[in-house]
């Protein structure tokens, strides 16, 4: 494909086919009618970990929406459950009080043995595990989830949270997922993750912006 170097122009959408053009040559580009996932920032835990936390450098204004992605999670502890929490000031305090949080969980396993669909209306914490059996720390164990939430406005906010993991024992595979629902209704400007005992051993976690179109 031959090249043309264009220092400035307009060009009608939908005449472009196929363009080569670096990073650093752009200096603005069309964004509306664009949507997606943003990467916003990529925690690598690889050695023992109290929590990961992403505060209001990451969760801003700028997205309605955000997404948290969360892959090869292993524990330090065996059996521990996956926990969030949220912040309105940064992580000067967080919200972990009875009663924070109102969720709708669902969830079973590989066996079909320990169904757990329950509502929850006093939470101190956003359960991402399923109560009856945490994750596994046996080679090659860990878990998948995925949180989406809205963090702006006057209203109480929601999470949607998605995640499948090996838990403890060893013929048990959880899926899981749950609809959490705060009670405060001012806006979130970070969220925390940590285990329910020990420490977070190892595990990727990406926070997203969603771009709307």
């Amino acid at each position: 494909m031959s090249k043309t170097t264009v220092v400035s122009g307009g060009i009608a959408d939908g005449t472009i086919a196929t363009a080569d053009i670096a990073d650093s040559a752009i200096t603005a580009a069309k964004t509306s009618g664009v949507g997606g996932l943003v990467p916003l920032i990529k925690t690598t835990i690889s050695s023992a970990t109290a929590a990961v936390e992403f505060n209001s450098t990451y969760v801003t204004t700028t997205y309605n929406t955000y997404k948290v992605i969360i892959r090869d999670l292993v524990p330090a502890t065996d059996n521990a459950d996956l926990y969030a929490y949220v912040t309105n000031d940064n992580f000067s305090s967080y919200n972990n009080s009875a009663g924070d949080y109102m969720s709708v969980i669902l969830s079973s396993d590989s066996g079909d043995e320990h169904a757990d669909n329950t509502g929850n209306s006093n939470r101190s914490q956003i359960y991402l595990t399923a109560s009856v059996q945490g994750l596994g720390t046996a080679t090659g164990e860990s878990g998948y989830f995925e949180i989406t939430f809205n963090p702006h406005g006057s209203l109480h906010k929601n999470f949607l949270a998605f995640g499948a993991y090996k838990g403890s024992s060893a013929e048990s595979v959880f899926s899981r997922s749950a609809h959490v629902h705060t009670r405060n209704t001012t806006a979130i400007n970070g969220i925390r993750f940590q285990m329910s005992s020990g420490n977070i051993a190892s595990g990727v976690f990406n926070l997203y912006g969603i771009l709307e179109a």
